[in-house]
C-alpha cells in the first residue's frame, strides 16, 4: 500500500466519523411537542428536508456544532450561526415596527459581516463534495451544456 492511500484512508476516516458524530448530536436533541420534531437518522445528507425542517435545524444546530469543528472554526461558527438565528426569527415576524426595522438592519449588516470572516477563514480550506452534490453537480451541468448546444 502507497503512503499516499494510507493517508487518505485516515483522513477518510476522521471526516467519516465527524460526520456520523454530527448526525448522532442531531438524534440525541429532544423533540420540543409539535414544535421541534425528531430529526433523520442522516441529517448530514440534507436530503427529503421540508423548509420547516431546516427551521428546526438552524434552532436546535448551536449546540451540536460546538465542539465539533477544529478550534479556530468553532468560535467563527458558533457566532455565524447564532447571528443567522437571530436574523430568521425577526425575518419571521408578521409585523414590524419602526425599531424591529432598525434591528432587523444591524442584524443584516452583522450577518454579512459574519459571513464574510466565515467565507475568508474557509477560503483555504481542502473541502471536497459528497459524491450526491457531485453527481448533481454533473447533472446540472449536462443539463445546461445540452441547452446551449440546442
Amino acid at each position: 500500500m502507497f503512503v499516499v492511500d494510507q493517508l487518505h484512508k485516515i483522513e477518510l476516516r476522521v471526516g467519516t466519523r465527524a460526520v456520523v458524530e454530527f448526525n448522532q448530536r442531531f438524534q440525541s436533541v429532544p423533540t420540543f411537542g409539535s414544535t421541534i420534531q425528531m430529526f433523520l437518522d442522516d441529517i448530514a445528507s440534507m436530503g427529503q428536508l421540508a423548509a420547516r425542517n431546516f427551521e428546526d435545524i438552524l434552532q436546535c444546530c448551536i449546540p451540536v456544532f460546538k465542539g465539533l469543528l477544529p478550534s479556530e472554526c468553532n468560535a467563527v461558527v458558533q457566532r455565524l450561526l447564532f447571528i443567522f438565528a437571530q436574523w430568521h426569527r425577526l425575518a419571521k415576524l408578521c409585523c414590524h415596527t419602526t425599531e424591529t426595522l432598525k434591528i432587523m438592519k444591524k442584524l443584516t449588516a452583522k450577518l454579512g459581516s459574519e459571513l464574510c470572516s466565515f467565507a475568508k477563514l474557509t477560503k483555504t480550506m481542502d473541502v471536497c463534495k459528497t459524491p450526491d452534490e457531485y453527481t448533481h453537480q454533473k447533472k446540472q451541468q449536462a443539463a445546461a451544456q445540452a441547452l446551449r448546444s440546442t
